[in-house]
């Protein structure tokens, strides 16, 4: 079933007619083309899926399009100048990459800790 839904992103107003199942994440990267927001473990554990909404930061991999109608919601995109990335992303997935990485090894009893 297909719902209308009316949102802003990164200060633009945007109306779309989504299915009841698609995932913001999705709505985000394939209707928006906003591909900042990126889908990595498929589970909401690695947070490369993450934006803010309403000012509180979400998953957008665990969350539907239709739920997002009338909220404000903020990319990567929104806070990186045009055509940039913002440092903030690189050093997000470094510290996510040796957090998940220290937590294998101890999870593992490989003596990292």
């Amino acid at each position: 079933m297909k719902h209308k839904i009316t949102l802003t992103i990164n200060g633009e107003n945007v109306t779309s007619e989504v299915d009841s199942r698609l995932l913001l994440v999705h709505f985000i990267r394939e209707n928006l083309d906003l591909t900042g927001t990126h889908i990595g473990c498929d589970t909401s554990g690695c947070g490369a899926c993450t934006i803010m909404l309403n000012g509180q930061s979400i998953k957008s991999c665990t969350y539907l399009a239709v739920r997002a109608d009338g909220a404000e919601i903020t990319t990567i995109e929104g806070i990186a100048a045009e055509g940039t990335n913002h440092k903030i992303m690189f050093r997000a997935y470094i510290l996510n990459y040796f957090a998940n990485y220290a937590l294998r090894l101890f999870n593992n009893n490989q003596g990292c800790f």
